[in-house]
């Protein structure tokens, strides 16, 4: 609920970042706060081959376009025309188009680490500055995009999540382990396993299952490694 509430403030800038390693639930995470319906969002999966910068603006076109239909039209005609326009030109037609339109959204970029073009970066961080007010962009990561985080931030327009808010702390890592996954274990075992974790959920659920069915649990918790196979 205090990561929920983190997503919440962060709708007062214009981005909030989620940066942490695989299986921290970033993903996760924004599902949750997606299901609790604060603001409509548009969601963007990103993969190697999102680099081409004319598919990635008319996905991105796409993602807005499933909260308001109208939205992004003259954007994604610019798409259309030969030569296609710089990728700022289409984004700077987009601006004026969310400007001038009543919708509140977030715009999410999940897995914007698989972007490696600088000049879909460049464009990204120009979009985000000039966001108007009813939008806000939301990129989970696992490592920092390459914009100006720094005026972002001194601006009061970031909100950041990192590993270490992701992190189970020992009684979240009860409660799953014993809540969820009914493993019965002891209050000194959930605080071995969600130590040597370091609250990795990934890793408590590897646990978890390894502990399913076992009659040692004891003997597995006081064996259990990070680099147990």
């Amino acid at each position: 609920p205090h990561l929920i509430e983190h997503l919440d403030e962060g709708l007062r800038g214009k981005l909030t970042v989620i940066s942490a390693p695989a299986g921290f639930g970033k993903t996760s995470l924004m599902t949750a706060w997606r299901q609790q319906g604060a603001m409509p969002i548009a969601w963007y999966s990103l993969g190697v081959e999102d680099n081409e910068p004319e598919m990635f603006a008319d996905y991105l076109i796409g993602a807005i376009q499933t909260i308001d239909k109208g939205l992004g039209l003259e954007s994604a005609a610019m798409l259309q025309n030969s030569p296609v326009p710089p990728l700022k030109v289409v984004f700077t037609s987009l601006l004026n188009e969310i400007c001038e339109s009543e919708s509140d959204f977030v715009l999410v970029l999940d897995d914007y680490h698989e972007i490696t073009d600088p000049g879909i970066h460049e464009a990204v961080s120009y979009f985000i500055e000039r966001l108007p007010p009813q939008a806000h962009v939301l990129i989970a990561t696992r490592s920092d995009p390459p914009f100006p985080l720094s005026r972002l931030r001194a601006g009061g327009e970031l909100k950041e999540l990192r590993a270490a808010d992701l992190r189970f702390a020992r009684d979240e890592a009860s409660a799953f382990l014993n809540e969820l996954m009914d493993l019965g274990l002891a209050d000194e075992e959930v605080a071995a396993l969600a130590d040597r974790t370091e609250g990795w959920i990934t890793g408590l659920k590897l646990c978890a299952f390894s502990l399913q069915g076992s009659d040692h649990k004891s003997d597995f918790v006081r064996q259990f490694a990070g680099d147990d196979r």
